[in-house]
């Protein structure tokens, strides 16, 4: 293609936008062009010159700078949910380990109580890693909304309620502090992903 040709500019210009995240310009810039082809075989059927064509498929796409910028932002929405779902794994591990080797010495009638909280975060933080890095159908993304909601209620809650107990009593569970504060992180950051995108950067590029 030539230099002035519509949609080589229009990709360079994508990349130049796109420079501060390398992998995520990698993966777009194909897509984008991928989308652009469609679009200009689509002006061509409908009787438009080859360079009409391909400036109708750039000026619907609309501005570099406006595509660019919901791309960036799907890029921080992910990372900051990859990073949520991560201190969800962390959390269900550190609390499968404290009902493996602590509570049945300590707190025996506790353990079916933290068997079952390890088990939501480990199967929340699973299934965000699965949706972000694969891809999954509507019902498991209402899934993730769902559970997203219910672990900002529950976050919240065991917040307060440890910093209740602290102020209560003078005995601050700061375990229970940090996993509410993980499980908030965690949903917040998933929520505003799972709002704006879907995890095959359509959202971002419709």
């Amino acid at each position: 293609m030539g230099e002035d040709d519509p949609i080589e500019t229009y990709l360079k210009a994508l990349r130049r936008h796109l420079r501060a995240h390398p992998l995520l310009a990698r993966r777009v810039l194909e897509e984008v062009a991928d989308h652009l082809a469609d679009g200009v075989a689509a002006a061509q059927e409908a009787g438009a010159s080859l360079d009409e064509a391909k400036r109708a498929a750039v000026t619907r796409f609309g501005p570099v700078s406006e595509l660019a910028g919901d791309l960036s932002r799907h890029a921080k929405l992910r990372a900051a949910s990859l990073v949520g779902a991560s201190g969800s794994l962390g959390s269900g591990l550190m609390i499968a380990l404290i009902v493996g080797f602590v509570l049945p010495a300590e707190n025996a009638d506790q353990i079916p109580f933290w068997t079952t909280v390890a088990i939501g975060f480990l199967a929340y933080g699973t299934l965000t890693w699965l949706y972000l890095s694969r891809g999954f159908h509507s019902l498991m993304r209402l899934v993730l909304m769902v559970g997203s909601v219910a672990g900002v209620i529950v976050g919240v809650a065991a917040i307060g309620h440890s910093l209740y107990l602290a102020r209560l009593t003078g005995d601050w569970e700061a375990y229970v502090t940090m996993f509410g504060l993980a499980l908030v992180v965690h949903a917040v950051a998933l929520l505003a992903y799972l709002r704006r995108f879907r995890s095959d950067l359509a959202g971002a590029l419709e």
